[in-house]
C-alpha cells in the first residue's frame, strides 16, 4: 500500500501543496527580513507614502515568489527530472542496503 500511495497523483498533489506553502512562507520571510534590514539600515527612517511604482514594485515581488514556488513545487513532477528526485526511499531494518524503489519499478 505504502508503494501505490507514494506513487498516486493525490500523494503528488498534496505534496505539491506543502512545497508550494512552504516555500512562499520561506521567501515571503525573507523578504520581510530583507526589508527590516533595509530599515534599520536607514536608522528607521519614516516610511514613504505608497505610490504606484511602490505598489507595482510589491506586486513583482509577490509575483515572483509565487512564480519561484510553484517551479520548485511542480521541478520533481516533470518525466525529464523524475529520476533526480527520490520518492519514498526506506531502508529495511533485515537488509540495510535496500533502496527502496527510486525507479518507481
Amino acid at each position: 500500500r505504502h508503494f501505490k500511495w507514494i506513487t498516486s497523483n493525490i500523494c503528488a498533489t498534496l505534496g505539491v501543496i506543502s512545497t508550494l506553502a512552504s516555500h512562499i512562507s520561506l521567501l515571503t520571510m525573507t523578504v520581510v527580513g530583507i526589508h527590516r534590514y533595509i530599515g534599520i539600515k536607514e536608522d528607521f527612517a519614516t516610511p514613504k507614502e505608497k505610490t504606484k511604482k511602490s505598489n507595482f514594485k510589491l506586486l513583482t515581488i509577490i509575483f515572483l515568489i509565487v512564480i519561484a514556488s510553484l517551479f520548485i513545487a511542480l521541478l520533481p513532477l516533470i518525466r525529464e527530472f523524475e529520476d533526480y528526485f527520490d520518492n519514498g526511499t526506506a531502508f529495511k531494518t533485515e537488509n540495510p542496503i535496500f533502496r527502496g524503489s527510486p525507479k518507481k519499478k
